[in-house]
């Protein structure tokens, strides 16, 4: 995953293998049964088009991002990591990743 970050050096997000797997173009994107598709909210299936059909960095990432403090201990990003399934973490301190 590579970080994003704005000019004044905060994390604003990450984008992931798995963002780039999910799109429109190549036939990747997420799908869902219809029943599914009825129970998700409106506005995270808006989101999943723009992120599967996003041209974008801004557009494909994800916002939410899993960090840790330089401060965290090792057993703690990997309680992260595994909680979040995710595979990178960012380390940041006041926003910046350090």
């Amino acid at each position: 995953g590579l970080p994003v970050i704005r000019n004044d050096g905060r994390l604003v997000g990450i984008v992931s293998e798995g963002d780039f797997l999910r799109r429109g173009e190549l036939g990747t994107e997420r799908k869902r049964s219809r029943w599914l598709e009825f129970l998700v909210s409106p506005g995270k299936a808006a989101d999943e088009y723009v992120r599967a059909n996003g041209r974008r960095v801004e557009e494909v990432m994800s916002q939410d991002v899993v960090t840790a403090s330089p401060a965290a201990s090792l057993a703690k990003v990997v309680e992260l990591m595994t909680r979040h399934h995710v595979k990178r973490i960012p380390v940041v301190e006041a926003g910046k990743v350090v």
